[in-house]
């Protein structure tokens, strides 16, 4: 069979292309895309296809594909206006139309969710395509597994799905365990462009705007991105363009999947929060290889607790978030001398923004839930705690909004897309200077072993005075701590070297101590300020008395701190650093 090259190439959809055209995605009905080396627009090329029909075994095995996207949402007016962009136009004018209409399942128990997977079948078109995508994701971007197999209508087939673990143990005599848990449906404008970065590499991304709802038992939530998937080229590309339709109107990077949201409406949960992950570090690995693992992590632990700290209703979720900026800020000191100067700059002053504007949300959380609430509770009904307490949650929702217009900002949104275009092009290799790249090739063993040396002696130095020194040394003493734990994060570990862990402990139990230290040192300063007299008067003798009830529960407790403070610290003393050997 012949086909002319156009822009785009068309093949029927019941077809396989086989060798020597590389198929790419098969975008909508009756659309695909091949890569051709020296293919030009109006060059004939001979294609052999291959008539799905007849293989039962294609059927069975189903299609399996690699996505890299980028999801970004918006809402109605940024649709609107983010169509009508030059880009963006000029890519609909070839693109294709479709109502979407999927129906996901899953077992009354929700077992594939909590194993990380989804399984869908979607009307595309009068064609149903039955979807199994795997949990995994890289930073910003989402990158998974997932097979996909033509079903003959909306009721699910696992077992022509049988390789998939996700899927492999569920009753399918007949798909008895499986039931309909929530549905899409959406309007869908997929076009393709070519996108050229500044270096003059092309890449082939695919546009998805989707317009429509989520619909479940728990209500409805609307569908309003932008998709991109990269077909071929750079995943940097990907952030390229977005920061391009971000100049016209400003877009989030979505980090949770239809299905993610879908499962959300079902249980009326939050969004979940999750523990940031520690890079894992080979021993020989090299600084150039380090300083991706790292960022790579720290940005996913970042962005994956996004949606739950601005939600607000667990504290841990902007805990979380912000524990993420704190290892990505004592990454910075770790390997700031290995980027460019002026990338190291924008990337701390930027972290540093994004931190303040968590800080006092986490603040209030803090002393909400760990000073002030087990004082109200060993005094019930007490009308000055009470009164101090809906003060305190007033200001605290305020920090919430505070952090909302934050992360809504174009700002955030601008520095999001940066932090994934600079990972994922592997910017800090940048350098003028070939000593300067050079060096990234170095083993990172010895630079973190002497930057682990540095940092300890700033922390021994600083717990000279621990327990007699002054709430502000004590505060530095938790920062050095805090940068020292952080840090070790990023030594290349050692299996065999057993003296690792109890050395953090120790470290951990140090800045647990001193962490209830600094609360109880600003609680005063606090409470001075939730119980100023303001415009409406409503601070009376009974949370003046409060107050001072809370300084004096905490003071008590401060006292015996102390002494735990002291213990804590002979037993880091007496922990040999165990990176020495290492330099």
């Amino acid at each position: 069979m012949i086909f002319r090259l156009s822009k785009y190439s068309v093949r029927p959809s019941l077809f396989v292309l086989t060798p020597p055209v590389n198929i790419v995605k098969c975008v909508a009905e009756g659309r695909v895309h091949g890569i051709w080396p020296a293919g030009r627009a109006g060059d004939e090329v001979v294609l052999n296809l291959q008539d799905k029909k007849k293989s039962s075994a294609a059927r069975a095995e189903g299609e399996q594909q690699k996505e890299i996207e980028l999801k970004l949402r918006t809402d109605a007016e940024g649709m609107a206006i983010l169509l009508e962009t030059p880009r963006l136009m000029a890519a609909a004018r070839d693109g294709k139309r479709t109502h979407m209409h999927a129906v996901y399942y899953d077992t009354p128990e929700m077992t594939l969710h909590q194993r990380g997977a989804c399984l869908r079948v979607r009307d595309e078109g009068g064609r149903f395509v039955q979807t199994v995508k795997s949990a995994g994701r890289r930073a910003g971007t989402m990158d998974r597994e997932e097979r996909k197999v033509e079903v003959p209508g909306f009721e699910p087939h696992p077992e022509w799905l049988d390789t998939v673990s996700a899927v492999a143990d569920l009753d399918n005599e007949p798909c008895a365990g499986l039931r309909p848990v929530f549905t899409t449906k959406y309007d869908r404008l997929v076009s393709l462009l070519t996108y050229d970065d500044s270096d003059g590499r092309s890449s082939l991304i695919e546009i998805a705007c989707d317009r429509g709802v989520i619909t479940s038992d728990g209500g409805d939530m609307p569908i309003l991105e932008v998709e991109l998937e990269l077909l071929q080229g750079d995943p940097g590309a990907l952030y390229g363009l977005a920061l391009e339709l971000h100049e016209h109107y400003p877009l989030h990077v979505e980090t949770r999947s239809k299905s993610d949201r879908g499962y959300g409406l079902i249980s009326g949960a939050p969004p979940p929060w999750r523990t940031s992950e520690k890079p894992v570090l080979p021993l020989e690995i090299s600084i150039d290889d380090a300083l991706a693992t790292v960022f790579r992590t720290g940005f996913s632990n970042w962005l994956t607790n996004e949606a739950a700290a601005v939600d607000g209703s667990d504290p841990e979720g902007v805990h979380q978030m912000r524990v993420a900026l704190r290892r990505l800020r004592s990454a910075l000191v770790v390997f700031g001398r290995f980027l460019p100067g002026d990338q190291a700059k924008w990337l701390k002053a930027e972290c540093r923004w994004l931190a303040g504007c968590l800080g006092p949300s986490r603040d209030l959380d803090v002393f909400l839930t760990e000073i002030l609430d087990p004082v109200v509770e060993a005094n019930p009904g007490d009308r000055g705690l009470l009164g101090l307490h809906h003060r305190a949650e007033t200001a605290r929702a305020h920090a919430y909004e505070t952090l909302r217009h934050a992360v809504n900002s174009p700002r955030y949104g601008r520095f999001v897309l940066d932090f994934g275009r600079w990972l994922e092009r592997g910017a800090w290799r940048d350098h003028d200077n070939k000593k300067d790249a050079r060096r990234l090739e170095l083993p990172l063993k010895r630079r973190a072993a002497k930057l682990l040396s540095r940092q300890y002696r700033e922390v021994m130095a600083l717990g000279e005075h621990v327990v007699t020194g002054t709430d502000e040394q004590r505060h530095d003493l938790r920062i050095a701590i805090k940068k020292l734990r952080y840090s070790i994060d990023y030594m290349p570990a050692d299996k065999a070297d057993k003296r690792r862990r109890p050395f953090r402990q120790s470290l951990s139990r140090l800045q647990d101590d001193l962490g209830v230290m600094n609360d109880i040192a600003v609680t005063e300063e606090r409470l001075e300020h939730l119980t100023a007299d303001g415009a409406n008067g409503d601070v009376g003798p009974d949370m003046i008395r409060a107050a001072g009830q809370v300084l004096g529960w905490w003071g008590g407790i401060g006292q015996q701190r102390k002494a735990d403070l002291g213990a804590a610290w002979e037993q880091f003393q007496s922990r040999e650093p165990f990176w020495l050997e290492a330099m």
